[in-house]
């Protein structure tokens, strides 16, 4: 994705063509809408305050302030706001 907007750029500031740049970038939003969804349905959280786990809406998860393992998020079952662990949803793989 980063390749194919760096050379649509390119190509806009080298010919002062922006037809591929139009093209191109909204084929890498769908890229990137795609990657967020399979990488949404194959993760949970859990609650650090009561173990809980639960997957969070699609909104949360998407806008929420995160780090590579851990985001910020509402824990349904006790309502504690903070930090999360991300682990691999087991159920997953029954489906």
């Amino acid at each position: 994705m980063d390749a194919l907007e760096i050379l649509a750029i390119a190509v806009w500031i080298i010919t002062g063509n922006w037809v591929p740049a139009a093209i191109i970038f909204p084929v890498v939003i769908v890229m990137a809408i795609w990657i967020i969804r399979e990488y949404y349905n194959k993760v949970e959280y859990i609650c650090p305050n009561c173990h809980q786990h639960f997957k969070p809406s699609w909104r949360d998860f998407t806008f929420s302030k995160h780090t590579a393992k851990t985001r910020k998020l509402t824990c349904p079952n006790c309502g504690y706001r903070g930090f999360c662990v991300e682990v691999y949803d087991v159920k997953q793989t029954s489906r």
